[in-house]
């Protein structure tokens, strides 16, 4: 168990980073590509770069210390040249499918910070994380206690993190908690509209389609909502009342307006597919820790 002491000045530091982090996606991607199998949802992703890679950036696979171990983030001098062929040929061009799925993530955080205050975010930011002040607890194999000592902390979503938060083993004089942000099966498919979507727009109306849609980033109140699909805001309360029916959508009251989110199961049927959690084994267990991604 990996346990964080927070001070009072700690409480008041507590962030949320703005977006994904190349430099984590990157090291986190590779430890990916150097597991024999890997999860399900990255698998499509490591067929097509493992085809792709040039011999520089094959390097930086070599470069990548073994699974469960963060040391040294930014590259070493001797193979940024490598890290950067790497990034470019396995990063690069998902760029905009991983930054969606993070922000995503992100907004969410937010929100909870806004409306709930630092105490529920630090108790919901992840399955495997506990808060009971002054402590912050992550289930992992390894027993260390982490004094913050006034630093604060910061919390990372990371595309490429699996199952297990990470926290980097060098000290650090900016505390960063990486954790996995949940993940759609059908991440790698193109946005457009395509043959699921022309289905989805005959089940459930086009504008239901589209309010469904337009909930991908994090949500939206209805007046958002209704701005995004171009009715009226009552016209959207009905549309999303018939979206919640039928659980597609939750909805919450935050101070003045309605928040309206997608459930699991919304983004399920927007998908075309099922979701992919990053924290249960298949057998629905709670991983307490992850081969790839465990504390060091």
């Amino acid at each position: 168990m990996l346990r964080i002491h927070f001070t009072s000045d700690d409480l008041v530091r507590v962030r949320i980073a703005h977006e994904p982090d190349p430099l984590w996606e990157t090291r986190l991607s590779a430890q990916q590509l150097n597991l024999a199998g890997g999860p399900p949802v990255f698998r499509e992703w490591r067929s097509r770069v493992l085809l792709a890679l040039s011999a520089e950036a094959r390097a930086y696979l070599r470069l990548t210390p073994p699974r469960g171990r963060t040391r040294g983030l930014p590259p070493a001098a001797r193979g940024r040249q490598a890290f950067q062929a790497y990034h470019d040929q396995a990063i690069a061009p998902y760029w905009t499918a991983l930054r969606r799925d993070v922000d995503i993530e992100i907004a969410a955080r937010v929100r909870t910070l806004t409306s709930g205050g630092t105490a529920a975010l630090l108790a919901s930011v992840h399955p495997s994380v506990t808060w009971r002040e002054p402590v912050l607890s992550v289930a992992t194999g390894v027993d260390r206690d982490v004094r913050l000592d006034g630093r604060g902390l910061t919390f990372q979503p990371a595309f490429f993190c699996w199952r297990a938060p990470v926290w980097p083993a060098d000290p650090d004089p900016a505390p960063v908690l990486v954790y996995p942000v949940p993940h759609r099966a059908s991440w790698l498919r193109p946005p457009g509209v395509g043959k699921h979507e022309r289905v989805l727009a005959a089940l459930l109306g086009r504008t239901r389609a589209a309010a469904l849609a337009a909930l991908t980033h994090g949500g939206a109140s209805t007046i958002e909502l209704a701005r995004h699909i171009g009715v009226s805001s009552p016209s959207a309360s009905e549309h999303v009342s018939v979206l919640r029916a039928a659980g597609l959508v939750v909805s919450r009251r935050e101070r003045n307006s309605m928040w309206h989110i997608l459930t699991p199961l919304g983004r399920a049927v927007l998908d075309g597919g099922r979701v992919v959690l990053p924290v249960a084994d298949p057998a629905g267990q709670r991983v307490a820790s992850s081969p790839a991604n465990s504390i060091a």
